[in-house]
């Protein structure tokens, strides 16, 4: 039996045919290439992502792709003592890189992601956050493989997401929002490929004279499933039969903590995944703007030199890095290397090359 969506969309038991897949033209019997193409123009010829790139099968490469990049990390943690009150602190500084396995390392680049956005998110000072999270269900997850896919899925999730803020949180009337929009290539495993939109923005919108307006956060009841509706129409454009409702949520941060919550948790770092499956996009009035903020302080490691409790000055007097462990010498001012991995907090480190 048939179940219409609406004029357009109708659900019928019979699964879709496969779309074609285009292969790229291969080269003549004397194994000559085809001409270089030109300079400037799209590449259509674009290869979809196979299984050796994402999902459960990449694990192996995955892990090889992990242990290449810890071993290149040049994040070094090192251990500070002050001279008034003898006090000690650790700080990690992490390597930048985003594909870094090391704990510290996914910290430090995760608070400094979440702090650029943050800067921009935090344009309407005071306004609360829109969260919205849209999951892929497993039968078209598959198509998410291929990049041209993916990004058609995410601006329909945007024109989604609009609409329905408009229609339920400003009463209908047509405002300009912006925000932005986060794949996340995994879920609670992070070697199954479970992909799912999140999108972040400001419940404020522009009307059409210049002012800006801050929507109602308090939904009626009936707005989730309006969601869920809206995003089950998209997904049986990908060949999704709905055999059962696709999992959606919503909800608003209006606090600092919140927020800042918010920040590190939607806008951290997969490593051993491709970059763009977790890339962060920006739509509507945030998309061509500039941070409004500097980023908080809580994105930047705590700065070498001086005390956080009593402001006296400090210095270095252990480091820790990949196969190094040094610790300065009391008796001079140079270094003396140690064997085995250090102890304490920053043993997981340890990594001989």
């Amino acid at each position: 039996m048939a179940g219409t969506l609406n004029d357009q969309q109708t659900i019928t038991s019979d699964p879709p045919p496969p779309a074609p897949r285009l292969l790229p033209a291969p080269a003549d019997a004397q194994g000559t290439r085809p001409p270089p193409r030109k300079r400037g123009r799209p590449r259509k010829d674009r290869r979809p992502l196979g299984s050796n790139t994402l999902g459960p099968t990449s694990l192996e490469i995955g892990n090889r792709k992990e242990k290449r990049t810890t071993r290149s990390c040049d994040g070094i943690a090192f251990r500070e003592n002050c001279r008034d009150c003898n006090s000690d602190r650790w700080t990690w500084n992490g390597c930048g890189k985003a594909n870094c396995t090391q704990p510290g390392c996914q910290k430090h680049h995760t608070n400094r992601r979440a702090g650029r956005a943050w800067a921009k998110l935090e344009a309407f000072e005071g306004a609360p956050w829109g969260v919205v999270v849209l999951t892929i269900p497993g039968a078209v997850r598959d198509c998410i493989r291929d990049r041209d896919t993916a990004a058609a899925v995410r601006k329909r999730a945007v024109e989604i997401v609009k609409a329905w803020a408009i229609r339920w949180g400003f009463h209908g009337v047509p405002v300009r929002l912006g925000g932005s929009v986060v794949w996340h290539p995994a879920g609670e495993n992070p070697d199954i490929f479970a992909p799912h939109l999140n999108v972040i923005f400001p419940w404020v919108g522009e009307t059409d004279d210049g002012a800006y307006r801050v929507g109602r956060y308090h939904l009626d009841p009936r707005a989730l499933d309006d969601l869920r509706q809206q995003w089950a129409i998209a997904l049986v454009d990908l060949g999704w039969e709905p055999t059962c409702s696709p999992q959606v949520d919503y909800e608003f941060r209006k606090s600092e903590g919140a927020k800042r919550h918010a920040a590190r948790y939607f806008f951290r770092s997969f490593p051993a995944w491709a970059s763009w499956t977790q890339r962060v996009y920006w739509f509507g009035i945030l998309a061509h703007s500039l941070e409004a903020h500097d980023p908080p302080p809580w994105s930047e490691p705590p700065r070498p030199g001086r005390c956080s409790d009593c402001g006296g000055y400090t210095r270095t007097v252990e480091i820790v890095r990949l196969g190094k462990w040094l610790i300065r010498d009391p008796n001079g001012s140079g270094w003396l290397p140690q064997e085995g991995p250090p102890p304490g907090k920053w043993a997981e480190v340890w990594i001989g090359r």
